[in-house]
């Protein structure tokens, strides 16, 4: 029923042997016949850092899976992600600033913000209507490719929460925050990635999912079912996953349930960490409580406050 590996990565060697042989071996199945199929890899730039500060997927990685894809005889690849707001918002490309762009065109690939995504509706909480970037939608073959990192909001970010990334806009992930968790899963039903790979290489803890410390784990996990395998990655990182608010929703919606476990309990990893947990001050633990985000995102999202967040306001637009 559940799929799922541990491959070592310490090495550029390591990456690309590993992702070979499951891709070519346990995951050869889910390949598409035609070559000339659509293929998405859905990547985390969710900020301008480097994958050593373990906040973005690691280039070795990304390479790893295209170059595999390319001998392999597939024509129609893209990489690409829905980047974070802030830099979306000041029209800052993080594709550029980390040079996705450059092993686009290394490796004769297409790059794409999904931000500029056409749309496709999909249904959040309370009656709302979100969109998601088309391509996420008509894949032939959707790759999901997160980082594993804490995070101040969700607890911690893998395979459910990098799925925010093919929101299209800054106006869509807002409405997320109205029901973070639950909307999140919202995304997981409309979106389904065929394959996630997770980078955990240099992983992060603490104050994810941008000022935490950068942890080097040397790991990469595959697998089919991404609440299985962010449960796998609390337990590598001893992370409570009672405290990772897309998990605990999932298994309070039954979605979650003693086969997952059982699993999860009877898999041995080789070697474990203790993640520092993501600790906030006390203003942004405050605003960020799901009992007055929504209050909090009333201000956040006046045109007045964004331009006061806005680079414009001192000449630097």
């Amino acid at each position: 029923m559940f799929r799922f590996d541990a491959v070592k990565a310490n090495t550029s060697h390591e990456i690309k042997a590993g992702i070979g042989e499951l891709l070519s071996g346990r995951y050869s199945d889910l390949l598409p016949s035609k070559k000339d199929a659509q293929i998405l890899i859905k990547l985390n730039l969710n900020s301008n850092m480097n994958a050593l500060t373990g906040n973005t997927t690691d280039m070795r990685l990304v390479a790893a899976v295209v170059a595999f894809l390319k001998k392999n005889g597939y024509t129609n690849i893209t990489v690409g992600d829905g980047t974070n707001s802030g830099f979306y918002r000041n029209r800052i490309s993080v594709i550029d600033r980390l040079q996705i762009n450059k092993l686009a065109d290394h490796y004769g690939i297409s790059v794409k913000d999904l931000n500029y995504s056409n749309p496709v509706d999909i249904d959040f909480e309370r009656g709302v209507k979100a969109s998601v970037a088309k391509e996420c939608i008509e894949a032939d073959l959707l790759i999901n490719m997160p980082k594993l990192k804490t995070h101040f909001e969700a607890g911690m970010s893998v395979c459910l929460k990098n799925l925010m990334g093919c929101l299209v806009g800054q106006a869509n992930k807002k409405k997320t925050h109205k029901s973070l968790a639950s909307n999140i899963i919202n995304i997981n039903k409309k979106v389904k990635p065929h394959i996630h790979i997770v980078d955990a290489i240099f992983s992060m803890e603490g104050l994810g999912p941008t000022r935490g410390t950068p942890v080097k784990t040397g790991m990469v996990f595959v697998g089919t079912d991404p609440y299985l395998v962010d449960l796998m990655c609390a337990k590598f990182a001893s992370f409570d996953y009672k405290k990772i608010r897309t998990l605990a929703e999932a298994e309070k919606r039954g979605i979650i349930n003693k086969q997952y476990h059982d699993y999860v309990n009877n898999f041995k990893f080789e070697k474990v960490f203790r993640f520092k947990p993501p600790k906030a001050g006390f203003l942004a633990s405050f605003i960020h409580s799901p009992k007055r985000q929504k209050y909090f995102l009333a201000i956040r999202n006046t045109p007045l406050f964004n331009y006061v967040c806005s680079t414009k306001i001192d000449g630097r637009g």
